[in-house]
């Protein structure tokens, strides 16, 4: 895409991002403020994704949706952290990174070990966005991804649409990351204000497949009487219908509502195991991201004249949050996001 063009869609994608943002004090780049500041757009700007679990397949979408977006943008984005869900490997990545001096950091937030790192990024004047999950205390310019406590409450609707205002319910999850803790607050909620359900369990799969499978048929051999269960992370979906089929449940004995779109999951709601699964517009937050970032390093949005001094005066010009929402799949519309039938994309702007 032409340089003028990408300009104009940042602009115009910055414009939309100021209408849906929520308000809060996020931690807002120190930079030079004045009219006098003009868009610099010579330079390819160089910017960090500091990931985690990067090997698990939730995170192909948000891999393809930096392949797609550094393309368009004609940024370069290293891809860094461990290739497994470790909270201090990731912690270490980002001090690592900050010695790099890039010109922006993306980074998910689901542990507070990483807070300091981000703090100190803000110190040295490097732009941060948080995508997929933040938490209190996080200085980051602006969060992109879901509103992980609304994500809990469609949930809960959807579980009601499913299966009715009744029945007894087991909830698995990662209950150590800071989203799923969230999004499990957000469906406790929603069922005790609008249903009879009760809520058997809450049994911790820690985020990886096969412990989620053995977690699932737990929860099949303790709780009889349970008539629905719900996954809220991206290995729950496969554990349960993986369990289903070790223990010859036939698809559809009970009602299953998950989240993500990890590619056992997508086969089994196609099979009809799991009704259906929740999914982030996980491909959009890069895009988004990085939109911010050049809106930053390129077009001087730290200077949009709110204040004389918006540093000074603790003034965040960019959306706090910026809600990506969510989609349902379900038989009617699986095919659409199979991996078979999305475009692989490989930029060399992304490694």
């Amino acid at each position: 895409m032409k340089k003028k063009v990408v300009a104009i869609l940042t602009t115009v994608c910055m414009a939309a991002g100021l209408l849906i943002g929520c308000g809060g004090n996020a931690g807002q780049s120190e930079q030079s403020q004045g009219s006098e500041t003009k868009a610099d757009t010579s330079e390819q700007k160089s910017y960090y994704y500091v990931g985690i679990n990067h090997n698990h397949p939730y995170w192909y979408d948000v891999h393809q949706g930096f392949e797609f977006a550094a393309e368009q943008f004609g940024c370069k984005v290293t891809k860094v952290g461990p290739d497994d869900f470790d909270f201090t490997a990731q912690a270490e990545a980002l001090e690592q990174a900050i010695t790099k001096k890039p010109d922006g950091i993306i980074v998910p937030i689901f542990d507070a070990s990483i807070l300091p790192g981000i703090k100190k990024a803000k110190e040295a004047g490097i732009p941060v966005v948080a995508i997929e999950s933040t938490m209190e205390g996080a200085e980051v310019d602006t969060y992109i991804g879901l509103d992980n406590e609304d994500a809990g409450r469609q949930t809960a609707a959807k579980l009601i649409e499913e299966a009715g205002e009744k029945g007894k319910v087991v909830v698995m999850g990662n209950y150590t990351a800071a989203n799923t803790q969230q999004k499990l607050a957000g469906f406790k909620s929603y069922l005790e204000e609008n249903s009879s359900w009760e809520i058997l369990a809450e049994l911790d799969d820690n985020v990886d497949t096969s412990t989620a499978l053995e977690t699932a048929k737990t929860a099949f051999n303790n709780y009889k009487d349970m008539t629905a269960i719900v996954g809220l992370d991206s290995s729950s979906g496969a554990g349960v219908a993986g369990a289903m089929e070790e223990l010859n449940l036939e698809p559809g004995s009970i009602t299953v509502v998950v989240h993500d779109r990890e590619v056992a999951t997508l086969e089994n709601v196609k099979a009809g195991y799991i009704n259906c699964t929740l999914v982030n517009k996980t491909a959009s937050m890069p895009y988004e991201a990085l939109a911010v970032l050049e809106q930053i390093t390129k077009y001087n949005a730290q200077n949009i004249p709110i204040s004389a001094d918006n540093a000074g005066s603790d003034v965040n010009t960019l959306p706090s949050n910026m809600y990506t929402g969510v989609v349902f799949v379900t038989k009617d519309n699986v095919d659409n996001f199979l991996v078979e039938n999305m475009t692989e994309l490989n930029s060399d702007l992304y490694e």
